[in-house]
């Protein structure tokens, strides 16, 4: 942004993302410049695009000058300029100055020229007069191809590979490694990905042509294959082949992304009296060794991200020869899904978005309000049914009690590698992990009164212990994807804000 642009925009513009300022000619990333600002009375930046067949200027409103921001991208990138588009303010000038401004574009070496928007009608007539066949039509919506690098690289690419994963023999896989680009942008760096993938075979001596691509919520999939399988995967086998795979990042990945011995600090922090936010400023000081850690490896965390893992399904269609196919994603995989259909459309024949995350929900922010609502649903309903509310009279105030009494006073259960220490916030966390399986949500209001008496079964216990486990969690792609598409757009204070209205008991620990 132009360093004189003023402070209360700068200022807001701070509060949600990271802000460049910008003088004189910046550039962006390789190939991409600011002109840096200009003018005077009105500052604006112009964007400078290498290309191969020269620079792209792209103006807003060229309150500067149209010309001299030309010369300004002839400044920074040498040669004859390609095209020049976006709005050049010339709607009150009359022909003559307007001729001349187009023969100083002839002058600078303007190739093409695309005039819209604050340009004016008869600006824009006369570029087209005198740019004939190289005058582009622009406006919203319309696509130029410019320019458009040439590669020769053979990927994608499946290497047939044996199953890194344990599977049984109730179902035919073949397994294998998808080559990838690590940024499909730059092909040619020679940076790959090798994606582990398992194709499970149709029951069909005939299938049908068009596959089944499960894309899960977490990027480790095959290692819970056989919930998936067994969930209706069966049915889909029937007709078609199913396909799994592990996200970029993720175990038996090569690289993978993940942190090292968060399992053992989260057992480390069980057995403790730190309340739960002590315990997060150690897994935050974790987390940042981690991500130096993957640094010092040479891995671009920036190349992890929902665009990327879209070219990386497509890929996989492409790699394995199919032309279309059929798309089931849940949670995360479900906003992967609505991407691939956006960046791919005529390959997907079919799309089931199951749980569904799309791209304008803020995760972070809503967390709170979207868990308090399903914990409401499921104490509303035990009150309207007869037989729960007689058996779990006022579950709703005893559930709000229960973590307080927790916090105040936790319990010690002890597990198999070690003793837990349950306060409140570790009890509701378990509760909200139950609620992503349906078949748990009836035994939620059991769950709740046996914590009253200071109780948990196998199955909460079994959930605190599942709690502790972080390997293979591939927890540095999660931050990833996450930092480069969710928390750059929001911030801890909007978080906070919403969470406010909430019962501190959801409030406070559903805001992290």
């Amino acid at each position: 942004m132009p360093a004189a642009f003023p402070p209360t925009i700068k200022d807001a513009i701070r509060d949600r993302t990271q802000l460049v300022e910008v003088t004189g000619p910046h550039e962006i990333l390789p190939g991409v410049h600011s002109t840096g600002q200009m003018g005077s009375d009105i500052v604006e930046q112009g964007l400078v695009i290498d290309t191969s067949e020269g620079p792209v200027v792209i103006t807003g409103c060229a309150h500067p000058g149209i010309v001299d921001m030309v010369r300004r991208a002839n400044e920074i990138l040498e040669g004859e300029i390609a095209l020049v588009v976006g709005g050049f303010h010339l709607g009150n000038l009359g022909r003559g100055t307007l001729k001349g401004i187009i023969d100083d574009f002839r002058e600078l070496g303007v190739k093409r020229a695309s005039p819209t928007h604050c340009t004016g009608a008869i600006a824009i007539a006369m570029f087209a007069t005198a740019y004939g066949d190289d005058y582009v039509k622009g406006g919203a919506g319309r696509v130029i191809s410019l320019g458009a690098r040439s590669f020769t690289s053979p990927l994608p690419t499946f290497e047939p590979a044996e199953c890194q994963f344990e599977h049984d023999s109730s179902h035919r896989v073949e397994c294998g490694f998808l080559v990838v680009p690590e940024k499909h942008s730059q092909p040619d760096n020679g940076r790959t990905l090798r994606l582990h993938v398992a194709i499970f075979k149709s029951t069909s001596p005939d299938p049908k042509p068009d596959p089944v691509i499960y894309l899960s919520g977490a990027g480790n999939q095959l290692d819970s294959h056989d919930r998936y399988l067994y969930s209706g995967g069966d049915d889909i086998l029937r007709d078609r082949d199913y396909i799994m795979y592990n996200q970029r990042g993720a175990r038996y990945n090569e690289p993978t992304v993940d942190c090292r011995d968060l399992t053992g600090l989260a057992w480390g922090l069980a057995g403790t009296d730190l309340i739960s936010r002590e315990s997060d400023d150690k897994f935050v000081e974790r987390l940042r060794d981690c991500h130096n850690d993957l640094l010092a490896q040479g891995i671009d965390l920036t190349a992890y991200n929902t665009v990327e893992n879209a070219a990386d399904v497509n890929d996989l269609r492409a790699a394995l020869g199919y032309e279309q196919f059929n798309l089931y994603g849940t949670s995360y995989g479900s906003r992967l899904a609505l991407t691939v259909m956006r960046y791919y459309p005529g390959t997907v024949r079919s799309a089931i978005l199951d749980s569904v995350f799309p791209p304008d929900v803020n995760l972070f922010s809503d967390d709170a309000t979207s868990i308090h609502r399903a914990f409401q649903q499921v104490l509303k309903t035990c009150a309207a049914d007869d037989s729960c509310s007689e058996s779990y009279p006022g579950l709703e105030s005893t559930f709000y009690k229960v973590i307080d009494d927790l916090n105040a006073d936790p319990v010690p259960v002890p597990l198999d590698r070690g003793t837990v220490l349950v306060d409140g916030d570790l009890f509701v966390t378990a509760l909200y992990l139950r609620l992503f399986s349906a078949g748990s949500v009836p035994r939620i209001p059991r769950w709740i009164d046996q914590a009253s008496q200071r109780r948990f079964d196998d199955q909460i216990t079994r959930t605190f212990e599942g709690f502790m486990d972080w390997g293979g969690s591939g927890l540095g792609t999660f931050w990833s994807v996450h930092c480069n598409e969710e928390i750059s757009f929001d911030s801890y204070d909007n978080s906070r804000a919403l969470a406010s209205s909430l019962p501190p008991q959801i409030g406070d620990v559903f805001d992290r």
